[in-house]
Parts: structure tokens; C-alpha cells; sequence
């Protein structure tokens, strides 16, 4: 009987590697709840392709950050380059969900658990404009 290679295993958690570019060009690997410097960019590597995923980055206060994503043409890689800057001293936490169904399913037609990703920027806090109360407007 001949035996075939079925090739390598499949990943037994959904596990993507997160890699930040910082604006020196240098790179930092991300993992959970890490205290990371300043980063421009976001590099996601996926150990498979994942089909109806969404990834997306959460601010402090659970709102998603504004960003130019991309997932290139290997499907395994999400590029995530936030419109503006990371604010220092916060917390950000990078989620991979489904997109239109309830589970993310893979090439294979596996299925996966939502993952997530917390980290904290260094740096001080730098307070947030106050709200302007809303008033009477001069004439």
C-alpha cells in the first residue's frame, strides 16, 4: 500500500502572527497584552486562508480605529495602516471575527473561534479634547 503525504497539518487554534512596523522603519513582534512603541502599520499573518473574516482594530473605548486595509494576494497576510496615529499610553485590541456569518471558516472548510489581540502603546496619555457644550451661538 502506498502512502500518500497529505502535506502538513492543519493549525490546531487559530493563531495569526502580528507584526508592527514602526515609523524608524524597525518591526516588533505583537503578542497578547504586550507594551509596544509607536506603530505606523500592522502585519497579520494567517497560518490559512480564512474565508467570511473581517479584522479590525479597537480603540480604548471599544470604537473601531480608522484604517487602510489589505489583504494581499497570498490571502494569508492583512496589511492594517491606521489613518492617523496610534494615541500613546491607550490600550488597543485587534479582533478577527466572522464577517457576514456566525463562524469564520477556512479554505478547507474548517471552522475557527473569534481571536483577539490586546496590546497597550507606550508613551503618556495625552488627554482628550473636552466635548464642547452645546450653547447659544452669538449674533
Amino acid at each position: 500500500m502506498e502512502v500518500i503525504d497529505a502535506g502538513p497539518p492543519l493549525p490546531a487554534t487559530l493563531e495569526p502572527t502580528v507584526i508592527g512596523t514602526q515609523k524608524d522603519g524597525g518591526i516588533a513582534a505583537i503578542t497578547n497584552n504586550a507594551q509596544i512603541d509607536e506603530v505606523a502599520a500592522l502585519t497579520i499573518s494567517m497560518p490559512i486562508k480564512l474565508k467570511d473574516f473581517r479584522l479590525r482594530l479597537m480603540d480604548w473605548k471599544d470604537k473601531i480605529v480608522v484604517s487602510d486595509d489589505e489583504l494581499l494576494a497570498d490571502g494569508k497576510t492583512y496589511l492594517l495602516t491606521p489613518a492617523e496615529p496610534l494615541q500613546s499610553g491607550r490600550d488597543y485590541t485587534l479582533k478577527l471575527d466572522a464577517d457576514l456569518g456566525v463562524i469564520i471558516t477556512d479554505e478547507t472548510g474548517g471552522t475557527w473561534n473569534d481571536w483577539e489581540l490586546a496590546f497597550h502603546l507606550n508613551g503618556e496619555v495625552v488627554p482628550e479634547p473636552a466635548a464642547r457644550k452645546p450653547g447659544k451661538k452669538k449674533k
